[in-house]
């Protein structure tokens, strides 16, 4: 195996500039190989690479020309010769250099994960997934259709009362960058570790920003905003109590770049739901009752609307964004309620609209009222139909998988779809009529909280 550093190989003519191509791996991510080099002249440059020497992957095409050139090369499982074959084009004439080299192995301390099924003339086109992985250990895990992981980043893990707790992981909207939050649940926390982070995917922390009061969830709004779920307080009489009792709802908050913020809609002022204390046996914070835990949240640009899923309460909410007036609510005595037949919803994790206007979510499945704790998790889609929301789609009621929080569903690129059970440590792809394509399983106790289905490290997502 080569040197880190490529021999200059020139392909060009003679009297052509010389590429002179260095070759790194990343200091925080061990399967990210970095290429550098300069030329004389301002060109444009790209590389193509792979663990042959057919290549088969190819970086972005650097936005413009410039004299000095840096490619990370992403998506290459741990451990291997990396072939590659570096280019700058100047004035329309092509100069390369090839070379190989090798990327290292993974840390001992990540997670693991492991992909059980994968039959690639069902599975989606999307090549990898990326995973947020919580527990004794956290990470962000990025893994192949075979499973190897080709990204990673280490967080800190603990699994304490009042410890840092990871909630989501996105790519930006505006780049390639990831975003990730982290927040606890206790309410005050003392600690400050409620905050949202913007890091490249070189390791680099971009943006550490708090989010005061932040749990679950986040969505970004563009231009280096952010909203998010904050938990709200207050002291609250309920029908039959001898005396007020605290009890915490949900708010709506605006992170602004410079780190101010801004409340948009609130539960307690903005929305008729019925107060109640929370139904589930161990409340978020500690011995505060529970009344909406909100742990879904989208933004929707083109009409400027949230859906906030408030799965305590059983409800999805859609809000206007600029007044925070609500717009309609869904669920059982919503203004949209389920229609009879179809799952209620209960305990409800990510619901939002799909590219069809359906609603897409996973909810506990309960087939016999008797006996809400024999209750599985599915994937559910909605239609609006009659002022209802009818069951088109499910995926989960015979599979016999279970999960003490969390759960997760995406529509796929052809059709597919994706969910996670989250604490189960499991995540499928399935077929439109229920076929299973792909699984990938973590290690029991670190729950995968979240999954998402990655396009491309260079084009977006």
């Amino acid at each position: 195996m080569r040197s880190l550093v490529a021999l200059t190989l020139l392909i060009s003519a003679c009297r052509g500039p010389s590429l002179d191509v260095t070759a790194t791996v990343n200091e925080t991510t061990a399967t990210v190989v970095e290429l550098t080099w300069a030329t004389s002249e301002p060109g444009i440059s790209w590389v193509e690479f792979g663990t042959t020497e057919d290549y088969g992957l190819i970086t972005s095409v650097s936005a413009q020309a410039g004299t000095d050139h840096h490619f990370p090369l992403f998506g290459l499982p741990p451990l291997s010769t990396v072939y590659y074959r570096a280019v700058t084009e100047i004035d329309g004439v092509e100069y390369a250099v090839q070379g190989e080299t090798a990327n290292l192995g993974l840390p001992s301390e990540l997670p693991d994960v492991t992909v059980t099924v994968n039959d690639t003339s069902l599975t989606s086109s999307e090549p990898y997934m990326m995973a947020l992985l919580v527990g004794s250990l956290s990470a962000i895990l990025v893994v192949d259709r075979e499973g190897n992981v080709v990204w990673y980043r280490e967080l800190e893990s603990s699994v304490s009362l009042g410890a840092p707790v990871f909630g989501d992981v996105q790519f930006a909207v505006d780049g390639n960058d990831l975003i990730y939050n982290r927040f606890t649940a206790d309410i005050d926390d003392p600690e400050g570790y409620n905050t949202i982070f913007r890091v490249s995917l070189t390791g680099e922390l971009i943006d550490e920003r708090p989010a005061p009061l932040h749990h679950h969830a986040f969505t970004q709004l563009g231009d280096g905003r952010y909203a998010y779920v904050a938990a709200d307080m207050r002291d609250y009489q309920l029908p039959g109590a001898p005396e007020p009792t605290a009890i915490v709802g949900d708010a709506i908050v605006v992170l602004e770049e410079d780190g101010s913020t801004q409340e948009v809609f609130n539960t307690w002022d903005d929305w008729d739901g019925e107060v109640a204390v929370s139904q589930w046996a161990v409340p978020f914070y500690g011995n505060i009752p529970d009344w909406t835990h909100a742990n879904g949240l989208f933004w929707y640009p083109e009409d400027d609307t949230f859906l906030l899923s408030a799965a305590y309460a059983r409800a999805v909410i859609e809000i206007d964004g600029s007044t925070g007036q609500v717009l309609r609510d869904f669920g059982r005595d919503a203004d949209v309620p389920v229609a009879a037949g179809s799952p209620e919803l209960y305990f409800q994790h990510d619901a939002h609209w799909t590219d069809t206007g359906n609603m897409l979510m996973t909810t506990r499945y309960v087939a016999d009222d008797l006996h809400p704790d024999e209750s599985v998790i599915i994937g559910i889609e909605y239609a609006l139909q009659g002022g209802e929301l009818n069951e088109v789609w499910s995926y989960g009621k015979d599979a016999d998988i279970d999960s003490i929080a969390e759960g997760q569903v995406r529509r796929m690129a052809n059709g597919n779809t994706m969910i996670n059970w989250g604490f189960s440590s499991i995540c499928r792809e399935v077929t439109p009529s229920g076929e299973l394509a792909w699984e990938l399983e973590g290690l029991m106790g670190a729950a995968m909280v979240r999954v998402r289905p990655v396009s491309s490290f260079y084009e977006g997502n």
